[in-house]
């Protein structure tokens, strides 16, 4: 992840919440927030790089519908969460490269 990367992250999740989201937007952001899909259940789980972040699903039900306005809050909350976490990780290696 780099500064471009994480920039458009957080303005993609602020986009998110002014408007519905499909199932495939959401799993967009995700990959853009550095989660991997993970099989498993009756839906897959997406699974954040950094193991104190909770796993969720990511429900696809047929046609593709817009999500409830609960979910994609949900959804979009762990994603701020992750991009808030790369925070950290980009000012610790700043911090680190200008200790060097």
């Amino acid at each position: 992840m780099d500064r471009k990367k994480l920039d458009k992250l957080w303005a993609d999740i602020a986009a998110a919440r002014r408007s519905p989201q499909k199932a495939g937007d959401l799993e967009a952001l995700a990959k853009l927030a550095g989660r991997k899909e993970v099989s498993g259940g009756n839906h897959p789980m997406w699974v954040s790089a950094f193991p104190q972040h909770r796993a969720f699903p990511i429900e696809r039900h047929g046609g593709n519908p817009d999500l409830s306005p609960h979910v994609r809050k949900v959804v979009l909350n762990h994603l701020e969460a992750d991009a808030a976490a790369w925070e950290e990780v980009l000012e610790a290696e700043n911090e680190n490269e200008e200790g060097a």
